[in-house]
């Protein structure tokens, strides 16, 4: 039986997820048979790399397709989805217009991929960027001992802001560097040289930021874990791509660093770079344009405490190869 094939969208196809989705698509060879690309009018008639052609994004195109990346921000998400739904189209969101949503299932393939085969929804979502990474190494943790509290903090890069950060963040350091003006429109303050200990509002002082507290629901949901405890706090640093993240995980039971060790090593996804004596350990420049999510520093504390760091492509593996994923683990189901 010939093997078929997939009329696929990606609408926000100029930003820096849709054009990692598009190349990971030919990376994978995926099974495609057309791929549309769409944004904002302003891209119209605008050609990509490849001689692409852009289109608006809008109801009428998405007839005839078989599955939409949908990775623009929750407004238009919510606008546009619908309309793609409308025409039997199925959906692969990056975005949080459906969290709310009950239907709508997060999805992280090497945790809980069983869900693209359970759920009837045309609609899933991949997670924010730090929760694919946290939530692949809490359960590869947990089949050692069960996690009763987690408290990360969550390192961002420029490039979470978008192609605008990353320019901004270029431009107040070459500013600063020439001792001339910089600006500041994306940050809420300067990045360059500097750290911002908030990502996301918040309702004032002692509260979480609402970034903090979708990463902290969106792990507890994919993990199934309602009563995991998780303390997050987000921090803009001065780099331009990548996350990081470092935590300190409370286990139920007594737990080994070897057998904690052996268990990142051994999970679908996860590398371990850890010899601290000879300066290997996973930062912000090893990962670019890789599929891993890296942990190292991998410690002990006590008996039922293990901290760790761990440092991925937010783009690539935090984003545009997760939702890829999905559409490969849609397809085997599919196939069952």
């Amino acid at each position: 039986m010939a093997e078929q094939k997939w009329a696929v969208g990606i609408l926000g196809a100029t930003g820096q997820v849709g054009k990692e989705v598009h190349s990971l698509l030919s990376e994978r060879k995926f099974p495609y048979s057309s791929v549309k690309l769409f944004a904002s009018s302003e891209s119209e008639g605008k050609e990509d790399d490849d001689g692409n052609v852009i289109q608006v994004a809008r109801g009428t195109a998405y007839e005839g397709l078989d599955l939409l990346f949908a990775a623009v921000p929750a407004k238009v998400a919510g606008e546009q989805i619908p309309q793609a739904l409308e025409r039997n189209v199925r959906v692969i969101d990056f975005s949080t217009a459906g969290h709310r949503n009950e239907d709508i299932s997060l999805i992280v393939p090497e945790v809980n991929s069983e869900l693209c085969e359970e759920t009837e929804s045309r609609w899933v979502a991949s997670p924010a960027g730090p929760v694919t990474g946290l939530s692949m190494v809490l359960d590869a943790l947990r089949s050692v001992a069960i996690p009763t509290h987690v408290t990360v903090t969550v390192f961002l890069s420029a490039s979470r802001q978008g192609r605008g950060g990353i320019e901004e963040l270029a431009s107040q350091t070459i500013g600063l560097l020439n001792q001339s003006e910089f600006p500041t429109s994306v940050f809420p303050v300067r990045l360059a040289f500097n750290m911002i200990p908030m990502v996301g509002n918040s309702e004032g002082a002692g509260a979480d930021s609402d970034y903090e507290k979708v990463l902290a629901a969106q792990l507890k949901s994919i993990l199934e874990e309602d009563e995991l405890d998780v303390e997050v706090t987000s921090v803009f640093v001065p780099v331009f791509t990548g996350i990081a993240c470092d935590l300190r995980v409370t286990f139920e039971e007594d737990a080994s660093e070897a057998d904690l060790r052996s268990a990142l090593a051994g999970y679908d996804g996860i590398g371990v770079l850890d010899s601290p004596d000879t300066n290997l350990y996973p930062t912000f420049t090893d990962v670019p344009e890789t599929n891993e999510v890296w942990a190292g520093r991998i410690r002990s504390k006590t008996s039922k405490i293990c901290s760790l760091w761990i440092s991925y492509d937010n783009v690539r593996k935090g984003s545009a190869l997760n939702g890829v994923q999905i559409a490969e683990a849609w397809i085997a189901a599919d196939n069952d």
